[in-house]
């Protein structure tokens, strides 16, 4: 920080003590680093599920490409989520500081030029939860392979990862959609809005991916005539 006061580096804390600092009501840590330990709850929970698939000799034909993902769940997105985790926090922690200077001087030259500098930390705020979205869209891909074609036993776990991507992708998109509305229009605004909305639309369709696969655990040992959950549209 510009204070030279280090934040606190939550991911450290007990599970515990992290919990009461999300129900602290002191907004920070906030909703974006909510939905990044979301995912990476999501990241620890696959890395198990691709464990238990490698070691599993029945499952030697998926060796290679569950090594492959387990790689590059723990070399590039888990590395990037606990980035962005810390960058969300510390970017507000910049925020909060920036209000407190603009709201405790009578100076309007320097009002005015912490005004300019809140505008962009919270376009930088914004990419954030941009970020965390686009990883967990990619992250669910490999969730959905895991479920698919790991140790049967682990789709239970993958299952859980899955929704818990869902969880963070769209708690993202909140963030973002919320956080737009403060900004004016301006090329900028523009090219963000058309990133999230693509977004949504990817997060349209694994949702209801994610529904059929609910229904095919649901139908798996059932007769046609003991099938009591039909939905048309899936």
């Amino acid at each position: 920080m510009d204070n030279g006061q280090q934040v606190l580096n939550y991911l450290d804390l007990p599970a515990n003590q992290l919990l009461e600092h999300y129900g602290a009501g002191n907004h920070l840590p906030g909703s974006g680093s909510a939905a990044a330990f979301s995912g990476l709850i999501a990241v620890e929970i696959l890395r198990s599920a691709c464990k238990a698939t490698i070691a599993n000799p029945i499952y030697s034909s998926q060796k290679a490409s569950f090594e492959y993902i387990l790689l590059r769940i723990e070399d590039d997105y888990r590395k990037k989520l606990v980035e962005l985790f810390n960058q969300e926090i510390n970017v507000y922690e910049a925020i909060n500081q920036l209000k407190s200077q603009r709201d405790n001087t009578e100076d309007k030259k320097e009002k005015e030029k912490l005004n300019k500098a809140l505008i962009e930390k919270d376009k930088e705020a914004v990419q954030i939860p941009i970020g965390i979205c686009k990883i967990c869209t990619i992250i669910i891909d490999y969730a959905f392979t895991i479920f698919e074609s790991g140790v049967k036993e682990t789709r239970g776990d993958a299952g859980v990862a899955i929704s818990n991507l869902l969880s963070s992708i769209q708690g993202t998109l909140f963030v973002i959609f919320l956080n737009l509305k403060s900004h004016r229009p301006s090329k900028w605004l523009d090219e963000v809005k058309q990133q999230a909305e693509r977004l949504t639309k990817d997060y349209h369709k694994v949702q209801g991916h994610a529904f059929k696969k609910v229904l095919e655990l649901y139908k798996e040992g059932l007769e046609a005539n003991q099938i009591k959950l039909n939905f048309d549209n899936t």
